[in-house]
């Protein structure tokens, strides 16, 4: 005599259709930050190669070296993110060198 109610079929399609349609918007989402936080982390150390680089480039060093004109270096583009590092050598309580 008492039937078991049903919820209709339609509410629970429309619900799953919902569901899945909210998880694959959100699985876009996260792929796109993920590829996003990538490539910025990759500019980032692109840019603190290039500074450390840089500095090196300039640093005084001992003995005989090989010269190197950094005017004939291929020049590219600065990365966004290249701090500008400074550096100051101290030797024997004397200021050695200062960029």
């Amino acid at each position: 005599m008492a039937t078991a109610e049903r919820a209709p079929r339609l509410a629970w399609r429309l619900l799953a259709w919902t569901l899945a349609t909210l998880l694959g918007v959100w699985l876009v989402l996260v792929a796109s930050a993920y590829q996003t936080a990538v490539h910025e982390a990759k500019e980032i150390s692109d840019g603190q190669l290039t500074a450390a680089a840089r500095l090196l480039l300039t640093a005084p060093v001992q003995g005989p070296v090989p010269t190197v004109d950094a005017a004939a270096l291929p020049v590219r583009a600065e990365p966004r993110y290249a701090p500008e590092l400074h550096v100051v050598v101290w030797e024997s309580g004397a200021l050695r060198w200062d960029p």
